[in-house]
């Protein structure tokens, strides 16, 4: 290609950009362009066929206009717009539409031209450049870079872009969205960074722009480099990404010029993208703040599982580099050596990353599991695990690298044989292990040996892409997902009425909808998780997400392990309040079928909003159900109801079964059958969901199961028991066990006995541990799980009490000391102990390693005991309590608050602790908002937080539990005893 069609190749600005077509598809075949296909790029584009794109469905081309001919004369000689689809660059309006245009041209330029042509093209010459020496190379690269800057400044997104003009005119960017420029800057300085040792010797590029070595250079970095860096720090932003796309772009575009004599200077970009505290959104936050301001103490930043994985390749690019020049070691950090851990941790039988909020689709896999982030890591850390990660990814697929990725992988030291030596050190296959991460709000209880069974419950609440889903279970077993999150939806895009009528709502999701009604966005409550051999056990409550509708929304899951391959799930939801409570679940591409069932009423037509309510009607919310095309649905709060169909309504036995049959190939003989005790007054409805179709993998339809139960001041108690199988199933019946006294109180508490033919499984839960309750046949407890396993001649042959004093069946007792209650004297944050305000007498087996849980006010935390130091003492070890971290501006004595900078601390409530520059926590928030922070516990002075380092800085950290705070210590206990650990205090 000349230097003079390179030149022709970047569109000017005046070219508007798009990164779809329409919302509605195409427009003959409307929506069903995007069936089985990618939902933003379902359009056929060729090179070879300049500005026109093409349906996959009938093949016919848009625009019907020679655009390149326009193009030509400057977008002036209209009489060159011709035919029935025209398109200017400004899009066509159908006659008769809803009244948005259909943006042809835009699409083009963004997904083609830019895309796929200009910047592969700027990466891709600069590497061959780098790597071969040929001037050849540089030269096309500089001229493309030359052409680029000297349109830069004039790129505004939100006046050139469909989105910009039809739907957020305050949505920015430059050439691209402000989120994709992240990449465009980053690529385009580094492609500058390869070629400049030839820049300045190009006497070619020179003669072509008619200018100096001097001026090309001065050319480039002040319209193109400089601009782009003045796009990122300065509000209104133009170049903003998700966490750490433009603090990586910022550190490089800075290292490149490296220049502190003109602004913005490397130092103060640096220091922006390190320290910047003037946030006004959180993904302003400076690195060494957002680590502990965004990023849960655990590890997991605040967004879905998807989008974390953005923090990790963007903050490992960026550390390596500050490393490698000496400027900061952020490897040094704890926390951000925990981020790169979690892709790892945060797995469902070694392969599957629950699709939690906006994150992947229901046939999930490992995400952030990225084999060149592992070799890094295992050169820095020379840890096994990192080997075994970087060689043992169970897809072989990696993420593209970047030019710097592959630079990095190209010119470090050979690292293959030490790290199959290393792997070979951690025999153990990741992933595998039950799992808690306490600060994002996940639990993971996994079994299993040939085959996985895996349970995963959300309770926390994310601060980026999330849905309202709190409580929500996935369940694997047999390498299915079975129950599986559909994870994001089909676009990103606010209009969309699926998106927010349906996929982020709570309907779409496994969990209980009360009074019709979306949860509200809020934190659950961790009330026990415990592991032992053949129990695991996870409890939470949420009752924040329906305020004003429900005082108790608790969700109570035990997994049983069978055998060493097979395990069967109880599963109990409690709900009180509210006049509709529906219990959902849905399967995976699976044909459903119900035993016990009686279907009393096939809807012909409408949906579960009724026979009248169409698809996708938004009935329940008066001011968008007649809101014009366009219009943000972020709002809608009501059922999602709408976009339930093909429905059947049914009376249920007292006992009846529901069981999913897999369609998915390789999986036709696997099954989850669910054995289910009829609630009083219970309807159950089957219908169907159409989960996000953003492949052709994706089934059009999946089945739903909705438990239905209305009433005034309602209290339910949903059960089932679920088992996965593959062939024929182990479980004969379940059956409820009355309490002694026949009362019915199935809220408090609830037994059940499972028959499998040769033994008997009963199984126990009750919200208050410190009660007995009897039941019929001589079964009594006293605690918050009970699990016994009798075989038909009436021995007990397994047991486990969770929080209880004692278990009994017939002469069978199984006896332990409950929960343990105190509270907090004194903490050593950093030796990592807690001591208590009375003794705790535990055993070896009924306290390490398990979970303390600490409430402070209406906040709840909770950490692992690690080891008990004296008859009072706990230790957490090295368990990171820190949730907040910033820097006091003003201290009001009178008001007894702080201004603090950043003002942005999302992960802070009320009732956790302050923590000055000594460590010591002398003051309890008392409320937080826009950076002041009220607090109590004591009366603020301006010598309260003092500048112990003589940085000129007073800093400070939020600690979420301290001195003053409730301790619930939980303890359990087997039979047969299977715990290995030594308590050295007892």
């Amino acid at each position: 290609m000349s230097d003079e069609d390179i030149l022709r190749l970047v569109p000017p600005p005046s070219v508007p950009r798009a990164f779809r077509v329409h919302d509605k598809g195409c427009p003959i075949h409307g929506e069903t362009i995007h069936k089985g296909r990618n939902f933003y790029n379902p359009w056929i584009v060729n090179p070879e066929r300049p500005w026109k794109v093409k349906c996959p469905i009938g093949g016919e081309e848009y625009p019907s206009n020679d655009f390149e001919a326009y193009l030509q004369t400057g977008m002036k000689d209209r009489s060159l717009l011709t035919g029935d689809y025209v398109d200017d660059g400004w899009g066509w309006l159908k006659p008769d539409g809803d009244g948005l245009k259909y943006w042809f041209v835009a699409y083009y330029n963004r997904v083609q031209r830019w895309g796929r042509e200009i910047l592969p093209a700027c990466r891709s010459l600069s590497l061959a450049y780098l790597l071969t020496g040929e001037d050849v190379y540089a030269h096309k690269a500089a001229v493309l870079l030359w052409k680029i800057a000297s349109y830069y400044p004039n790129y505004r997104y939100e006046v050139q872009s469909r989105y910009g003009t039809e739907i957020n005119p305050d949505y920015r960017g430059k050439i691209l969205d402000h989120i994709s420029e992240c990449r465009v800057a980053l690529e385009l300085a580094e492609a500058y960074d390869n070629i400049f040792p030839a820049l300045r010797e190009d006497k070619a590029l020179q003669k072509l722009v008619g200018q100096s070595a001097d001026e090309v250079q001065e050319f480039i970095e002040t319209r193109l480099l400089r601009e782009m860096a003045t796009g990122i720090m300065e509000h209104p932003y133009t170049i903003r990404g998700n966490y750490g796309m433009h603090q990586n772009a910022l550190i490089t575009i800075a290292i490149t010029l490296d220049d502190d004599s003109r602004e913005p200077t490397k130092s103060r970009m640096i220091n922006w993208a390190l320290n910047n505290r003037a946030v006004h959104i959180l993904t302003d936050m400076g690195i060494n703040y957002a680590i502990h301001n965004l990023i849960h103490r655990d590890g997991v930043p605040h967004e879905s599982p998807g989008y974390n994985t953005i923090w990790l390749r963007n903050l490992l690019e960026a550390a390596l580099l500050l490393k490698k020049l000496g400027i900061l070691d952020l490897f040094k950090v704890k926390r951000l050596k925990r981020l790169f851990e979690w892709p790892i941790t945060m797995l469902c039988c070694g392969r599957f990353t629950p699709s939690i909020g906006d994150s992947r689709s229901m046939f999930p896999e490992a995400v952030g599991w990225d084999p060149f982030i592992y070799r890094m890591l295992f050169r820095i850390y020379k840890e096994p695990r990192y080997a075994k990660a970087a060689r043992d990814k169970p897809e072989p697929i990696a993420p593209k690298m970047s030019i710097r990725e592959e630079l990095l992988e190209l010119f470090s030291p050979p690292v293959d044989e030490e790290i199959n030596d290393a792997a070979s050190r951690h025999p153990e296959p990741l992933g595998l292990e039950s799992v808690h991460f306490p600060g994002y709000g996940l639990v993971i209880l996994q079994t299993g040996k040939e085959n996985r069974t895996a349970l995963s419950l959300i309770y926390g609440m994310l601060h980026g892409h999330s849905h309202y889903d709190r409580l929500h279970i996935d369940l694997f077993s047999h390498g299915v997902a079975l129950i599986p999150d559909f994870g994001y939806p089909e676009t990103a895009v606010s209009t969309d009425p699926r998106r927010f009528g349906f996929l982020n709502n709570t309907v779409a999701h496994n969990t209980v909808v009360v009074n019709a009604s979306k949860q509200r966005r809020a934190r659950g409550v961790l009330h026990a998780y415990d592991v032992t051999p053949q129990v695991k056990v996870v409890e939470a409550s949420a009752e924040d997400v329906y305020p004003n509708a429900v005082t108790l929304y608790r969700r109570t899951c035990i997994l049983i392990d069978i055998d060493e391959d097979s395990a069967y799930l109880v599963d109990i939801f409690r709900v009180k309040g509210g006049w509709e409570h529906d219990w959902v679940i849905h399967g995976t591409d699976a044909e459903l079928a119900t035993e016990g069932v009686e279907i009393t009423e096939i809807q012909e037509r409408g949906t579960l909003a009724g026979a009248e309510v169409p698809y996708g009607l938004l009935y329940d919310d008066e001011e968008l159900l007649n809101a014009p095309a366009g219009t943000s649905l972020v709002n809608y709060h009501g059922s999602g109801f709408s976009f339930l169909f093909d429905v059947k309504r049914g009376q249920p036995e007292e006992l009846y079964r529901v069981k999913w049959s897999c369609r998915l190939k390789g999986a036709e003989d696997v099954n989850l059958r669910l054995h289910v005790p009829r609630c009083v007054g219970e309807e159950v409805i089957i219908c169907k969901g159409q989960p996000p179709q953003k492949s052709a993998r994706i089934p059009e339809t999946v089945d739903f199961l909705v438990r239905r139960r209305k009433g005034e001041n309602l209290e339910s108690t949903f059960v089932a028991v679920m088992e996965p199988y593959k062939g024929k199933p182990r479980i004969r019946s379940v059956n409820k066990v009355d309490l002694k006294t026949g009362r019915g109180d199935t809220v408090n508490v609830y037994a059940i006995k499972v028959d499998f033919g040769e033994w008997t499984d009963y199984v126990f839960s009750s919200l208050d541990p410190e009660a007995t309750w009897e039941f019929d046949g001589g079964l009594s407890l006293s605690g918050r799980v009970g699990f016994l396993r009798v075989d038909n001649e009436g021995r007990v042959v397994s047991a486990y009490l969770l929080d209880g004093r004692e278990l009994a069946y017939g002469d069978f007792k199984l006896e332990s000391i409950g929960p343990l209650e105190a509270v907090i004297e004194a903490v050593d944050y950093k030796g990592g102990t807690i001591t208590l305000d009375r003794p705790i007498k535990a055993s070896e087996e009924t306290i390490l390693g398990k979970t303390i849980t600490i409430f402070n006010g209406s906040h709840a935390t909770s950490y692992t005991v690690e080891d008990m130091i004296d008859e009072r003492t706990i230790s957490i070890s090295d368990q990171d309590p820190v949730v907040g971290k910033g820097v006091v501006e003003v201290i009001d004595e009178e008001e007894n608050s702080l201004s603090v900078t950043p003002k942005a601390l999302p992960l802070v409530e009320p009732d956790m602790h302050l923590r000055d520059e000594l460590g010591e926590a002398k003051f309890t928030i008392k409320r937080v908002e826009d950076g002041l922070i009220e607090v109590s516990g004591g009366r603020l002075t301006e010598r309260s937080f003092p500048d112990v380092d003589g940085d000129g800085l007073r800093s400070f950290e939020v600690v979420d539990f301290g001195v003053g705070d409730r301790v619930i210590v939980h303890t359990s206990i087997c039979y047969p005893s299977s715990s290995k650990r030594r308590n050295p205090y007892s």
